[in-house]
């Protein structure tokens, strides 16, 4: 299954549209005021994206 994920650039496709949601929920995100909260908000994106599973 793996190698068939590969073969097609699956991975590599489903990474690319996380980061594109990623920015997209970030930009949402800077119309509430500066806050704790927020820039937690503002990181989860980014440590989802970095974890290695």
């Amino acid at each position: 299954m793996l190698a068939l994920l590969r073969e097609h650039n699956a991975i590599d496709y489903a990474h690319d549209k996380a980061i594109e949601y990623a920015v997209t929920a970030k930009q949402h995100l800077e119309i509430f005021p500066p806050s704790e909260e927020r820039e937690a908000l503002l990181a989860l994106p980014d440590y989802v994206l970095a974890r290695d599973r």
